[in-house]
This record gives C-alpha cells, sequence and structure tokens, in this order.
C-alpha cells in the first residue's frame, strides 16, 4: 500500500513538471498567440500573459519595441539600482488606464502594487537581468498628476526607459540622494530617505488638490513615487520628478537660494575650474546679482511663491530653495511653449522684463526643490548643537513660519528691472556678439574681498527678522487674485487661503 501511494506521488509531480517545463519552453508559441489576439486586449488579459512570457517578449508585444540594452558599466553597482528601477517603471506604469480625475479616496492613496522579477522568471513575475522586488504607490493618483502636467504617458515612459541609460549625478545637498536624468533630459530621477517618501504619501492628497487648483506652481512636480528591494538587501526608495532645465536651452548659470547664508557659499576656486556649478546664497549677494523682472511680471512671480510657501508652511517643511537656471539670449528666437504654466511660456521658461514690460535677454527657469523636509523638534536640537556659534537666523533649520517669510522676503528683495537703456545695450551687444555665451558675462564682478562674504551677507540678511514687504512689491501685488486662492483640501472641501492679508506675513 505505501509503495502504491509513493509511486501515485512521483507520478503526480512528475506531470506537474513537465507541464511546467512545456510552458516554459515554448514561449515562442505562445508569443504567436499572443499575436494573434485582438490588439485590443484587456489589462487584465495581458497581465495573465504576463505570466508566462518573459519580460522582453511582453514589452516587444504590447508596445511594439524591443526590450533596450545596458549600455552603462555592466554589474555595477549604481548600474544595477538604475537597471531595477527603469525595469519597474516600464513594468508598471503601463498597466494603469488613463485616469479621469474623480474624488480619489484614501484606497487610492494607500494602494500599493508589488512586482516580483526572477532571472528564470515565475508565475509571480516576468523575467528579469536580477532578481528583485518593485512596489509601485498609489498608481492612479500619479497618473493622474501626470496628466495634469501634461506628460504623455508613452513619452514619459520611453524618456526613461528608452535605452536603460541614464546620466547620474550624486546630490551636493544635505539629503545624499542621487540623481539620474534621462538621456533626454526631461526627467529626474532622486533617490529619497525612507521618511521623505512616508511624508510624500502623508501629504500626497493635499499636494494633489493644490496643484490641480494651481497650474502656475512652482514645486517639484512629482510624477512617481516607487521602491525597489533585493531579495537579500536593503530597500531603496525614489521619485519621478520633472527636470527644471529644458533640454532645448542651454544653461549658463545655475543658482540654487534659501534666503540663508549659513553653509551657503561656493569657493570661487570650484566656480572658475566649473563655471556651470550651482551657486548659492552668499555667492548671489556679493556678485550683487538680480532677478530682472518688470512689475507685471514681478507680481506674478511673488504671487505664486507666496502661495507655494505657505501651501509648504502649513505643512511643517523647511529647507527648500528657489533652483534658478540662467540662460543669455543670443541671437536665438525665444518661442512661445504652450503651456498651462506661464513659467513655462517662453520656450519653457520664463524670460525677463525690463522696467516698462518689455521682453529682455534673459531666460529664467525655475522650480522651488527640495519639499520633503518636515520640520521636527529633533531636527531642530540638532541644528543647534552642529551650528553652535552661527546666527540662528542665517541657519536653514528654523520654523516653518520663520522659513516662510525669510525666504519670501530674500527672493522679493532681489528682484530689480532693468531701465530701457540697459535692455537696448543688452541687445545691441548680442546682435554683435557670437551666441555662445561665457557664464560669467552674466553676472556682475565681484566687488568684494572673500574675506568679508559672510559678513556682507550676513547683515543684508538679517533684515529678515522684521515682518517687511518686498522693496518692489505692494500690498496690492502680494495678494493672490481671488480666482486662485481656494484650494481643495485632502477632504476635498474648500476654503480660503488668506484673501485680505498679504500672504508675504506668514
Amino acid at each position: 500500500m505505501n509503495y502504491l501511494y509513493i509511486a501515485t506521488l512521483y507520478l503526480t509531480f512528475s506531470s506537474t513538471a513537465n507541464v511546467n517545463a512545456s510552458v516554459l519552453n515554448n514561449r515562442g508559441v505562445l508569443s504567436s498567440a499572443i499575436e494573434a489576439e485582438s490588439p485590443q486586449q484587456s489589462s487584465s488579459e495581458w497581465d495573465q500573459q504576463l505570466t508566462n512570457a518573459t519580460h522582453s517578449e511582453y514589452l516587444q508585444q504590447k508596445r511594439g519595441v524591443s526590450e533596450p540594452k545596458i549600455v552603462k558599466r555592466d554589474g555595477s553597482k549604481s548600474e544595477r539600482a538604475l537597471f531595477r528601477m527603469l525595469t519597474g517603471i516600464a513594468s508598471t506604469v503601463w498597466r494603469v488606464a488613463p485616469v479621469v480625475y474623480r474624488d480619489f479616496h484614501q484606497l487610492d492613496y494607500n494602494e500599493q502594487y508589488r512586482v516580483s522579477f526572477n532571472k528564470n522568471g515565475t508565475a509571480l513575475g516576468p523575467h528579469s537581468k536580477y532578481d528583485f522586488e518593485f512596489k509601485d504607490y498609489a498608481p492612479d493618483v500619479f497618473e493622474f498628476i501626470r496628466s495634469n502636467f501634461e506628460v504623455d504617458e508613452d513619452s514619459y515612459v520611453e524618456s526613461l526607459t528608452g535605452n536603460m541609460r541614464m546620466d547620474e549625478l550624486a546630490s551636493p545637498g544635505k539629503s545624499g540622494g542621487t540623481f539620474y536624468f534621462s538621456t533626454d533630459k526631461k526627467y529626474v530621477i532622486k533617490t529619497i530617505h525612507e521618511g521623505e517618501h512616508k511624508y510624500l504619501r502623508e501629504i500626497l492628497p493635499e499636494y494633489l488638490a493644490y496643484v490641480k487648483s494651481n497650474p502656475n506652481t512652482l514645486l517639484s512636480q512629482f510624477y512617481g513615487l516607487h521602491r525597489i528591494k533585493k531579495w537579500k538587501g536593503g530597500k531603496k526608495y525614489f521619485v519621478v520628478m520633472n527636470n527644471v532645465f529644458p533640454p532645448q536651452n542651454e544653461i549658463h548659470q545655475t543658482w540654487d537660494l534659501k534666503g540663508s547664508t549659513a553653509r551657503r557659499y561656493v569657493d570661487e576656486d570650484e566656480i572658475a575650474a566649473k563655471p556651470k556649478k550651482t551657486q548659492q546664497d552668499v555667492n548671489w549677494i556679493n556678485k550683487q546679482m538680480r532677478l530682472h523682472f518688470g512689475p507685471k511680471k514681478a507680481e506674478e512671480l511673488l504671487n505664486q511663491l507666496a502661495r507655494d510657501a505657505e501651501f509648504l508652511r502649513k505643512r511643517h517643511v523647511i529647507d527648500y530653495s528657489l533652483l534658478i537656471g540662467i540662460h543669455r539670449i543670443g541671437n536665438e528666437s525665444v518661442a512661445i511653449t504652450p503651456s498651462k504654466s506661464i513659467f513655462h511660456a517662453d520656450n519653457g521658461c520664463f524670460r525677463s522684463t525690463n522696467a516698462n514690460d518689455e521682453p529682455d535677454d534673459l531666460l529664467y527657469c525655475l522650480g522651488v526643490i527640495d519639499i520633503l523636509t518636515y520640520y521636527t523638534a529633533w531636527r531642530a536640537v540638532d541644528s543647534f548643537f552642529t551650528s553652535f556659534g552661527i546666527p540662528s537666523h542665517t541657519l536653514s533649520t528654523v520654523q516653518p513660519k520663520t522659513y516662510a517669510r525669510r525666504f519670501l522676503k530674500f527672493i522679493g528683495d532681489q528682484i530689480q528691472p532693468k531701465s530701457s537703456e540697459e535692455s537696448e545695450q543688452n541687445a545691441s551687444n548680442a546682435e554683435t556678439n557670437d551666441s555662445s555665451v561665457n557664464s560669467t558675462e552674466i553676472s556682475t564682478d565681484i566687488t568684494t574681498s572673500s574675506s568679508s562674504y559672510t559678513k556682507n551677507a550676513s547683515s543684508e540678511l538679517a533684515e529678515s527678522l522684521s515682518p517687511m514687504m518686498p522693496n518692489n512689491a505692494t500690498t496690492e501685488s502680494a495678494t493672490p487674485s481671488p480666482d486662485t486662492t481656494t484650494m481643495p483640501e485632502a477632504s476635498h472641501s474648500t476654503r480660503k487661503v488668506r484673501g485680505a492679508e498679504r500672504p508675504f506675513m506668514l
């Protein structure tokens, strides 16, 4: 009896193994069957076919393209992480059907789609070069955010995964994250800490409501939130965002401004070696740089920054900054870009104007970045001990209300339009010069010695403690227009955001 039982089990497992081997060894037959199917197949049907087809076949059948090859140094730690990121994005973004705006519920924000990748391919996931697990957070919500920012899904996936290659840049900031730029420079992948990932998920309902009701927002545009996990390793969280600098414009100078001066200086020797290196507040002050906008554009910029800063202040966010890319217009014409945002209308940027609101010779590419730093008591204590002896009003880690007020005042004080005579002189110079521009032509020569950097910057920023309006802004210009001051909250109710008060005065 025992022998008969054992023989029965052996035959059962043998037949099952033969069936599985037959399925895995006849993917060519399955591919032919898939191609013979109607092209209008549901997502669930594709998912069922994906269980037996390889990842390469799935992409080729559904998208009509072959799986791209890795062109980075094969086998490196960075290459493996990038491969996992892009493979997961390519496999999950296509699963989400176009989402029409609806009243998203908490289940939508909490949704997590998980897929496992295996070198050999399994019934639980497609074939992959490495073993790992990929998780996609709130896919429907982020799909709608992408459509809200006019991001085409096909272009989005192709830009990120077109040849599985991206330019890597280690973050020079305190976050320690890594940036990956798509080959067409449209999108940026940034690795983030687990705390930042949790905070973004927490404020996601409010973020969605805000960006939907504020098409001109300068806040970072989050297109996706994901996680990769090795089978025997740690987790890595990352977000996909817009690139503040459009690829069609050469950026001659880059600035990162917070309104604080402590540790906000880049050595001039580094700048001389790398003219396009990102400079900071103290460099800006000592080079006497200005944002050249006439009254109309100055009002538009300050009003939007005030709304963005108010949104961040309510969520207790600090340490954000205004990223500025400057392109000097030579002989080229500036195209009018169809865009929902006025700050992307001038060939993807915001053109400078003179005192008469006439177009000038600079393009400013603007964005408020690093908006996931949450202010806590522990962060304040840590800043106190690590910055002992430094004036508190010059630090980045201050209370959100103080940070927002200082940030807005500093940016407002930097706006100074050129006179009509200066604009005409610059235009004539541009006609006689070659279109290639040295980055030092944009800024004024440094007139202060290096020993006085911190002293001058601190004295200029010390005034930010007093609640004053920016020098070139009036009460009317600082007040948001009525049609843009309502914002649906997470509960989808509406509430006015400082109607009669100046939003600068937080």
